[in-house]
């Protein structure tokens, strides 16, 4: 008999320990994983400030994501967000989230600020897998390459100019690489002739969420 109430007793305070052990598991999961929505929530605020350059707006950047027919728009079929700023109520500028295919270690993503009109605010490169040295020179912390297409547009450069310059073209490349270069210009270009041939429906379906969401409340 007292074999068995110490076996019970036992039995007890290993579950005890089990039950405070999951709690503290699981409470350090609410803790962190709030922690980390905040992070990510914040660098991706981050770096949609970063193309749009002097714009200011007044509305939530996040809380305005949408999704670009990214087939269409870019080649690729990934589901691409793309994001309206708002000055008091007026369309300012939109970002939007594109992938260069063909870089020359795997696929390169921008992101892309404009204007209404077309002009670019600034573009960056927020992940891409290319060579130290070389091709890395796309990103801004490596270089100032990237800011070559401020204030660029269809307009102020023609479709056929719109290729690195040993293409024939009017951006400058990298010394020693050529197709990392090739590849952010090539986004760059679909991307804005993609916007002026759906720039109604693109600005158009932000009013409509607005409107549904309007609705559901």
């Amino acid at each position: 008999m007292a074999f068995q109430n110490l076996i019970i007793a036992n039995a007890r305070k290993l579950g005890l320990f089990v039950f405070i052990a999951t709690a503290l598991v699981f409470s350090m999961f609410f803790l962190t994983h709030n922690q980390i929505n905040a992070n990510e929530r914040q660098v991706m605020i981050d770096q949609l400030e970063s193309v749009l350059a002097s714009v200011h707006y007044d509305n939530d950047l996040l809380g305005t994501a949408l999704q670009l027919n990214a087939i269409a728009a870019t080649g690729v079929a990934d589901s691409l967000p793309y994001y309206i700023a708002k000055q008091t109520g007026k369309i300012v500028a939109i970002v939007f989230t594109v992938v260069a295919p063909d870089g020359y270690s795997g696929p390169i993503k921008l992101l892309i600020g404009i204007k209404p009109d077309g002009e670019i605010l600034a573009v960056r490169v927020i992940a891409h897998q290319e060579t130290p040295g070389l091709g890395d020179g796309i990103d801004i912390k490596k270089s100032t390459w990237i800011t070559q297409f401020n204030q660029q547009s269809l307009q102020q450069t023609s479709r056929s100019n719109w290729k690195v310059k040993k293409d024939g073209g009017t951006f400058d490349q990298m010394t020693g690489a050529t197709i990392t270069p090739r590849a952010v210009v090539k986004a760059i270009k679909t991307l804005l002739i993609y916007y002026g041939e759906h720039k109604s429906r693109l600005l158009g379906q932000y009013n409509k969420q607005k409107e549904s969401q309007h609705a559901a409340l």
